[in-house]
C-alpha cells in the first residue's frame, strides 16, 4: 500500500520523501539524492522506510489495533438453514477396496 500511495503522490512530494529517506539512510543510500529514485525507492529493500516516512508524513494511518472477538459463535443458527448433524459416528478404520491389495 505504501507503494500505491507514494506512486500516486505528484512529483514535487515523491521528490520530497526521496530526499527525506536519503538522509535518514546516509551512505546506506544507494539512490539519487534528487530527482528520479522511484524505481530504486519502490523495491523491497527501502519498503520500510518508504511505508515510516509515509507515516510521518501523516500520508498513511498506522495499523489500528484489532478488536476484541465477540462471541459469534454463540448466536443461534439462521432461521431456514439447518444445522447440520453427523448421523453416523466416524469409522475406526476404513472399508477395504476391493481389488486392491496392499503388501509391505
Amino acid at each position: 500500500m505504501a507503494v500505491d500511495t507514494y506512486l500516486a503522490l505528484p512529483d514535487h512530494e515523491r521528490e520530497s520523501i526521496t530526499e527525506r529517506v536519503a538522509e535518514r539512510l546516509g551512505r546506506d543510500w544507494l539512490g539519487p539524492r534528487h530527482g528520479d529514485a522511484d524505481s530504486l525507492l519502490t523495491t523491497d529493500a527501502y519498503a520500510s522506510h518508504l511505508h515510516a516516512e509515509l507515516l510521518r508524513q501523516g500520508m498513511l494511518a498506522a495499523p489500528q489495533e484489532p478488536r476484541p472477538a465477540t462471541q459469534a459463535a454463540a448466536q443461534p443458527p439462521v432461521a431456514g438453514i439447518p444445522a447440520q448433524v453427523r448421523t453416523q459416528p466416524p469409522l475406526e478404520r476404513p472399508a477395504p477396496q476391493i481389488g486392491i491389495e496392499i503388501g509391505w
